[in-house]
């Protein structure tokens, strides 16, 4: 089994607030490392290298090559290839627009995946189920919205909003019906690098078999996609008429996430996306 000891070159790396990270040589390769402190971290890290090594096998976008995970004892870490950095070639956004739409074609027969994955430090219940619009809301925007509340980031009145919400939601099938796609679950701009040759390559993803509007949506929300990227991917593989009306729909989940995770700074956006559909 491959060590912390056997790295050399091992200096601190920036860009998580998770996990403290390092980059550094194992033999002739240029490693990242991820190391966490806690069973909740360590969980997090299997849950990653799972995500990261279902998208690999699907051979339709680059993935961090997983080189070992070591969860027996603390500190736990996720050892990765390391991406050296490069700038987008004048085809990249078009690339990448196409290549998710290729990862989205990989299907399944229901909602949801076999093991547990993670979005930032949330554990994702991805307990499986045959449709859409009750995945969504029971595993995702209900459990997160009820968080929320019980910890006082939402009040009595924003109870209501989303009360109001649910009951138009589950009235009927919200988001066309699709068979289920392998998404990323945590797509925004901070979660692609470029490589060397100019390609993109996904990372710190939270799979499940989803609706692929999801991914689409998340990468709207904070920006930082080209529109190349969308006109290549409605190329490859069209969106459902209607997709201006639901993107906020679709973006629900990861705002009420912020919440959770940052505080109440989200807690206007979201609420106003409940109230465009309740």
């Amino acid at each position: 089994m491959i060590t912390i000891a056997d790295i050399t070159n091992l200096q601190p790396a920036s860009g998580s607030g998770f996990n403290q990270l390092y980059t550094g040589r194992f033999g002739f390769r240029d490693v990242f490392i991820k190391v966490a402190g806690s069973a909740d971290q360590t969980a997090a890290l299997k849950g990653e290298s799972i995500g990261l090594r279902k998208l690999a096998g699907t051979g339709t976008i680059r993935i961090p090559e997983v080189i070992q995970l070591q969860t027996d004892n603390l500190p736990a870490y996720l050892m990765m290839e390391r991406i050296g950095k490069g700038n987008p070639g004048p085809a990249f956004w078009e690339l990448f627009g196409r290549q998710l739409a290729d990862l989205h074609r990989v299907s399944a027969p229901t909602f949801g995946f076999d093991e547990a994955t993670f979005c930032g430090n949330v554990s994702m219940d991805n307990s499986f189920r045959s449709g859409w619009n009750s995945f969504y809301f029971e595993n995702r925007l209900e459990p997160t919205f009820r968080w929320c509340y019980d910890h006082g980031l939402f009040a009595d009145t924003d109870f209501g909003i989303f009360r109001r919400f649910s009951n138009w939601f589950l009235a009927d099938c919200r988001f066309p019906e699709e068979p289920p796609s392998l998404i990323h679950g945590d797509l925004w701009s901070g979660n692609f690098l470029v490589d060397e040759q100019g390609r993109p390559v996904l990372i710190d993803p939270s799979v499940c078999f989803g609706h692929r509007e999801i991914d689409l949506g998340m990468s709207e929300l904070f920006g930082g996609f080209d529109r190349r990227f969308y006109r290549a991917y409605e190329e490859s593989f069209p969106l459902a008429e209607g997709w201006p009306q639901r993107r906020p729909l679709a973006q629900l989940f990861h705002l009420l996430l912020h919440v959770r995770l940052f505080g109440g700074g989200y807690r206007s956006q979201t609420l106003s996306a409940m109230k465009q559909y309740g």
